[in-house]
């Protein structure tokens, strides 16, 4: 398929991504359901992903101490991997790349900072990249942040990686298989080029500002005040048809 995001699962028991949807499992207001297209838009960007296994992080400022779910000890983060997983991994991969198991969980010199593994592995068409970041308009932790990044997965065939940012300290921080914490979504490379990006023209808004860009603003200025709300995820709804 031309513009597939390929995943391969390193970990067996990680959650299979589910597609972001607009309604985020039905926690928003039913009139931004009903009226703001740009957040729906933005909600359905791509694909969730979920922790590879259940466990809880612990900061206290100094260093940080992971819980494996059903497991009453804390351990201290350096370079942490799934519980087991070099027994499936030796079993499912060529004899070459048994010593380049991902680690799941590794420490940053920065203070609370971490790098977790999603338990894939990610591929994607030529001159595409990969956008990874937390799932986008969900109720998320107050206890750490996720780290964006683009990931030129065109080329680049290393583990599916996010790095997190723990903010507070002394509190338990739940991470679980039914909880998204990733969401993932194509980008051409073009986009991200930090030496090749689109021109930004800048001009104050005048009576010499182009023709056609003043009569879409009188359409859209009639639109708002004249139409009932949802006007523009109707017109929105058109342009795509």
């Amino acid at each position: 398929m031309e513009h597939a995001i390929e995943l391969y699962r390193g970990w067996p028991e990680s959650p299979l991504p589910t597609p972001a949807q607009i309604d985020l499992a039905g926690n928003i207001p039913t009139r931004a359901h009903q009226y703001c297209e740009p957040f729906l838009v933005a909600n359905s960007m791509g694909y969730l992903l979920y922790p590879p296994i259940d466990f809880n992080l612990y900061w206290d400022g100094t260093q940080t101490l992971i819980q494996f779910e059903g497991i009453s000890d804390w351990i201290i983060v350096d370079k942490i991997f799934l519980p087991n997983s070099m027994a499936h991994w030796c079993g499912n991969v060529d004899t070459e790349l048994v010593d380049t198991l991902p680690v799941f969980l590794e420490s940053f010199p920065e203070r609370g900072m971490l790098q977790v593994w999603s338990g894939y592995f990610a591929s994607t068409p030529p001159g595409s990249s990969l956008w990874i970041r937390s799932p986008i308009n969900r109720a998320s932790s107050s206890a750490y942040t996720i780290i964006e990044g683009i990931v030129e997965t065109d080329w680049w065939a290393g583990p599916l990686f996010t790095n997190i940012e723990i903010t507070k300290t002394d509190v338990p921080i739940a991470f679980r298989k039914d909880k998204p914490f990733l969401q993932v979504f194509l980008i051409p490379r073009e986009f991200h080029q930090r030496d090749k990006r689109p021109p930004l023209l800048v001009s104050d808004l005048s009576s010499s500002t182009p023709r056609p860009f003043l009569e879409r603003m009188k359409e859209t200025a009639t639109r708002r005040s004249t139409q009932k709300p949802g006007s523009y995820r109707k017109c929105a709804k058109q342009m795509r048809k």
